[in-house]
């Protein structure tokens, strides 16, 4: 199969179906990091999208008229590729090594958890699992009041399991 003809299917399936990076890629013989780059060059850059919320509010069309009043350009050509040129996915951390199926259940009990406060062991058990994942350092936060970082953590994470599972 060609290239051009595989990311058209790719593409294809990303749009139209809920299954998972790693399953598309299984049925098209390519990696899943294959399909996850095909998958962001989809997503509509930041710049498009502030476009399509401008106008959607009537901010563009307020901005033209008074821009047209003053004759003066308002900018927001500019202001929109300079946006676009910004890789912005949630400050993205690259997945280094592929969870295996007990870390995938490992993170499940962690994004599963209501956690009102976290405990040394915790914050050991989700410093371990992100190191292991995203192969950062390994250092556990001292204190357990600590709660916004460990959430944060627990997020990216969250993120791989969703990227790594089939959607429910």
């Amino acid at each position: 199969m060609q290239r051009e003809e595989l990311e058209k299917k790719v593409n294809e399936m990303l749009t139209t179906t809920e299954l998972s990076c790693t399953e598309i890629g299984k049925m098209f013989g390519v990696s899943r990091q294959k399909v996850d780059s095909l998958k962001r060059k989809l997503q509509v850059p930041l710049g498009d999208k502030v476009e399509e919320f401008t106008k959607a509010t009537g901010i563009k069309k307020v901005v033209e008229v008074v821009s047209d009043l003053v004759n003066k350009d308002c900018g927001c050509k500019k202001r929109k590729d300079e946006l676009n040129s910004i890789d912005v996915p949630f400050l993205r951390l690259k997945v280094v090594r592929e969870p295996t199926e007990a870390d995938i259940d490992e993170i499940y009990s962690l994004i599963s958890a209501d956690f009102k406060t976290f405990d040394r062991p915790t914050r050991e058990r989700i410093e371990r699992m992100r190191s292991k994942i995203f192969n950062v350092r390994y250092s556990v936060l001292s204190c357990p009041s600590c709660g916004r970082i460990m959430n944060k953590r627990i997020l990216e994470l969250k993120r791989v399991f969703d990227a790594y599972t089939e959607p429910i």
